[in-house]
């Protein structure tokens, strides 16, 4: 009977853990800009020190990617922006707006071929 209730308990944590554990994005990206809607303005300088906004893209399709060296989710999400990328990059303009702060960081990352 101890046999059972251990492995029952056991087998309900297990159960409890994996409900419980879910897509960060489902979490705070549920009132994100739908389709249609236009972006609120903004103007981010690049490394090169050129400032930037969406008025610069005007009449494109879009994919701005919000990401950081440091966000284990962002750098999950790399292998896929790269297929998107090759099968859409001669329609879609992709942005990647790094949150990095320590720019040497930030260039091995890339240099290193995000990976």
């Amino acid at each position: 009977m101890k046999k059972f209730l251990l492995v029952f308990a056991a087998l309900a944590a297990l159960v409890s853990c994996k409900n419980a554990v879910k897509d960060a994005d489902s979490e705070y990206a549920v009132d994100m800009i739908k389709k249609g809607e236009s972006i609120p303005a903004f103007a981010l300088k690049d490394r090169a020190d050129m400032l930037h906004s969406p008025d610069d893209f005007a009449g494109k399709y879009v994919v701005y990617d919000f990401w950081a060296t440091w966000c284990p989710d962002c750098r999950a999400d790399v292998p896929a922006m790269k297929e998107l990328y090759a099968k859409y990059g001669d329609k879609v303009t992709f942005v990647g707006i790094s949150f990095d702060t320590d720019p040497e960081k930030l260039d091995t990352y890339v240099a290193d071929g995000c990976s």
